[in-house]
C-alpha cells in the first residue's frame, strides 16, 4: 500500500532525469547511475518537494526509521552544493568531483552528514506513515543550479 511520487522541475531541453554514465549493472551501480536532476535558472527561494513516500505500514510508521537520501551527479568541472530536508531536519552536501568512470565494487558510499562531502545523507529517527524530501541547490559554478537525488532507502528500526 506504500507509494512514492516524485517531481523533478526542469529547464528545457532537459527532462529532469539524468545518468552518471556507468555501464548498467544490477544493484548499487544501477541506483547510483540514474538520478532526478531538477534544474533552475536561479537558486529557488524555498526548497521544493522532489519526492514523497506515503502509506508506510503501521509497524514502521508507529516507530522510528532512518531515511537515506543518495545524491551523486555527473557534474563535469562544476562545484555544487545542495541542501536536503526531511521534515525539520536538513543536511548540506558539496560535490566537487565528477564520479569515476568505473566505480570500485562494492560501491564506495561516503556519508555526507558530517563533512558535507559524500554520496548520501542520513535522516535519523523519522516517524509517521509518510515523509517528503525537499531539495534545494545552494550554489553552483557556471550558473548550474541543481539538487540531484539518486535514490532513497528506509531503514527500520532506526539505527539498525
Amino acid at each position: 500500500a506504500s507509494s512514492v511520487t516524485w517531481n523533478a522541475p526542469f529547464t528545457a531541453p532537459s527532462t529532469g532525469v539524468f545518468t552518471v554514465g556507468y555501464t548498467d549493472a544490477p544493484g548499487d551501480l544501477r541506483m547510483m547511475n540514474g538520478y532526478l536532476d531538477p534544474t533552475w535558472s536561479a537558486i529557488p527561494a524555498t526548497a521544493p518537494t522532489l519526492l514523497t513516500v506515503s502509506g508506510l505500514p503501521a509497524a514502521i510508521a508507529t516507530g522510528t526509521y532512518d531515511v537515506y537520501v543518495y545524491t551523486f551527479a555527473n557534474i563535469t568541472t562544476d562545484m555544487r552544493s545542495y541542501q536536503y530536508a526531511v521534515g525539520s531536519f536538513f543536511h548540506s552536501v558539496t560535490q566537487n568531483t565528477n564520479p569515476t568512470t568505473t566505480p570500485p565494487s562494492p560501491y564506495p558510499y561516503v556519508s555526507a552528514n558530517d563533512p558535507m562531502v559524500g554520496t548520501h545523507v542520513v535522516f535519523e529517527r523519522i516517524t509517521g506513515a509518510s515523509f517528503s524530501v525537499t531539495a534545494k541547490p545552494v550554489s553552483g559554478t557556471n550558473n548550474r543550479f541543481r539538487a540531484p537525488i539518486n535514490g532513497i532507502q528506509i531503514v527500520w528500526p532506526s539505527g539498525s
